[in-house]
């Protein structure tokens, strides 16, 4: 089966991004806030309704596309297709809004302190997503 998911690169005010903590099978890890799509749930629906739920997130100003990634994981049958999309919005009172027992916290990031935790997608996915919303600025 395949699963669609959306995922928001957000910045502050200095420039740093958006992550949310997953804790899972013992594991500790940020991804970028998003998930999944719902059947017959427009993209940019479903990217903001995750983020009302997951961070209380309301104000979006602006929802830019920036890419498509394609996940396919044989020995777990799992097929995913993330979308990723740089989004301007209201930070004031962000907060973990949802407990699904996965989400554990959310935490701004500077794209070198990403370099010391379990991120995914990985560093290099992220500079491209910030080069494309920013433009080629940050050099692998």
């Amino acid at each position: 089966m395949i699963r669609i998911r959306v995922q928001a690169l957000i910045f502050d005010k200095d420039g740093n991004i958006l992550f949310v903590k997953h804790v899972k099978n013992d594991k500790e890890y940020y991804v970028l806030p998003g998930g999944g799509v719902e059947y017959r749930e427009p993209l940019v629906s479903a990217l903001l309704r995750e983020l009302e739920e997951e961070l209380g997130i309301k104000r979006v100003f602006s929802v830019k596309f920036l890419k498509v990634r394609e996940f396919i994981d044989d020995s777990s049958e799992r097929h995913i297709i993330d979308l990723y999309y740089y989004v301007v919005c209201d930070l004031e009172g962000i907060h973990l809004a949802e407990n699904d027992g996965v989400l554990a916290g959310f935490r701004f990031f500077s794209l070198d302190d990403l370099k010391n935790v379990i991120v995914y997608p990985s560093y290099s996915f992220i500079c491209d997503l910030v080069n494309d919303a920013l433009g080629d600025l940050v050099k692998k």
